[in-house]
């Protein structure tokens, strides 16, 4: 479903943009990703679930390598190859 960039970042605790990709964490384990449309283009966890959530830290430093592995299509692996 399309979000207009209001409602992408409404109750959003960080938000980062990478080449026109939004990622978007509300809280929780969960990262969003959306594209420049506002579309959803993945969704991913971040953090151990026996925690009721992750940090901001964490959710900070997974958002390159996520970029790099969903939307590039390349694992830290392939880099350091």
């Amino acid at each position: 479903m399309l979000k207009s960039k209001k409602e992408m970042l409404e109750d959003a605790k960080f938000v980062k943009e990478i080449n026109g990709y939004w990622f978007v964490w509300y809280g929780g384990h969960g990262v969003h990703i959306y594209d420049e449309r506002g579309e959803e283009v993945e969704f991913y966890n971040v953090g151990p679930f026996n925690e009721e959530g992750t940090t901001l830290e964490k959710v900070k430093d997974s958002c390159l390598p996520a970029y790099k592995y969903f939307i590039l299509g390349i694992d830290d692996e392939e880099i350091n190859s």
